[in-house]
């Protein structure tokens, strides 16, 4: 039976084991240091290591186009992880990301948000216990829809499939969408501006005679225009 069991979020798991303490998590928690060979997870017993489990975190597909149409449209982008640097370097590389801030704590994720520039639009996509905070501080926050119920309860939107494509979609209808309200305000403040004018401008009369000689009378119309 497991008894004191502790989340150590960003690090690992432990709890005692027959009166013995078992530990589960990265190299800095398990065994005290950060010499951790890549995708690797470790497990001591009392201090001594006594087993590592290798994993792949394979990269999705869409991910490496949806990066580059973010670059090109002059968004930078930044993988938070609380991965080593040896294991977040890699992939940064290989997708295509500007820069990379690698074994980060919930609370490191949140902070570096904060360091930001206070003009900075910022756009978090996460899907773990670890993002919860992050997605909570972000001017936009996304979810994967296979993420922690804890990560899809702190972000704005939920991205149901796990395509991160849906993304890109999802931008370019906003931005058509904020152009047609632009062009909708445009319109509206012309029409009232000009409308405004002309209520202020004063009033001009005209009129126009009209005689039937074997009738003799005289008829007159005013018309009354705006200038």
């Amino acid at each position: 039976m497991v008894t004191d069991v502790e989340n150590v979020i960003g690090s690992g798991l432990q709890g005692v084991i027959d009166g013995k303490l078992v530990k589960i998590g990265n190299a800095h928690y398990v065994l005290g240091r950060d010499d951790a060979a890549l995708n690797s997870v470790y497990m001591s017993i009392d201090g001594q290591h006594v087993a590592t489990f290798e994993y792949r975190d394979p990269i999705r597909k869409e991910a490496v186009e949806f990066i580059n149409k973010m670059r090109e449209a002059g968004v930078k982008t930044t993988l938070l992880t609380g991965d080593t640097l040896s294991n977040a370097e890699p992939v940064a590389k290989e997708v295509g990301i500007d820069d990379v801030i690698a074994s980060a704590s919930p609370s490191d994720k949140l902070n570096y948000l904060k360091s930001l520039d206070s003009d900075d639009i910022t756009m978090m996509i996460g899907d773990g216990i670890n993002d919860a905070p992050t997605l909570a501080g972000a001017h936009l926050s996304i979810a994967m829809g296979g993420g922690t119920d804890v990560a899809k309860a702190s972000a704005d939107l939920v991205l149901l499939g796990d395509r991160l494509d849906k993304i890109l979609t999802a931008r370019e209808l906003a931005l058509r969408t904020r152009k047609i309200i632009r062009e909708n305000l445009a319109w509206s403040l012309g029409y009232n501006v000009l409308i405004l004018h002309c209520s202020r401008r004063p009033r001009r009369s005209l009129y126009c005679g009209c005689g039937h000689v074997s009738k003799l009378y005289y008829c007159r119309f005013k018309l009354a225009t705006l200038a």
